[in-house]
């Protein structure tokens, strides 16, 4: 089974926990920005979910498109941009890390009811671009059942020395 939908949006970053001290206790709490972009991320994953949770290893891959910064917009005067990536997708490699963009859209999904949890995850592909012109920014979810012949190309895990 393969599950595909994205989440509308700049992708937003896991951030790291906070701490606070509450009647002599510290408490660690997520940030609030990262739990709201997770229970979106959960509200759309579930209109996604299967009739019974995934089982089993998955394999996921993540799309994160962010949008195009303005210096990347400018044209000349003939309308040829004057940044040399062209019209389409760019290779995003400024800060937001790829991991931390993983990390929140999977907890996200893990109150979706898609699978049982995202420890089932045994292959994640993770890519960062700036969107094409025209497009929008938007982070781009595949989940699909493991298929050994594509995880292990060489053999089952098990042979391998």
């Amino acid at each position: 089974m393969t599950i595909q939908f994205a989440i509308p949006g700049t992708p937003c970053a896991k951030a790291r926990p906070r701490m606070a001290v509450i009647a002599g206790h510290a408490r660690a709490y997520t940030a609030e920005k990262t739990a709201r972009y997770e229970s979106i991320v959960a509200a759309i994953g579930s209109q996604y979910r299967p009739p019974s949770p995934l089982e089993g290893p998955l394999m996921v891959w993540v799309d994160a498109i962010f949008p195009r910064p303005k210096y990347m917009l400018e044209r000349r005067k003939d309308r040829t941009l004057k940044f040399a990536g062209g019209e389409g997708r760019i290779p995003h490699t400024a800060k937001i890390d790829a991991d931390n963009i993983a990390k929140a859209s999977l907890d996200g999904l893990n109150h979706s009811g898609i699978w049982i949890d995202d420890a089932q995850i045994v292959s994640l592909s993770i890519r960062k671009w700036y969107a094409a012109i025209g497009e929008s920014a938007e982070v781009r979810v595949m989940i699909a059942d493991l298929d050994e012949r594509f995880f292990f190309p060489w053999g089952l895990a098990a042979e391998v020395v």
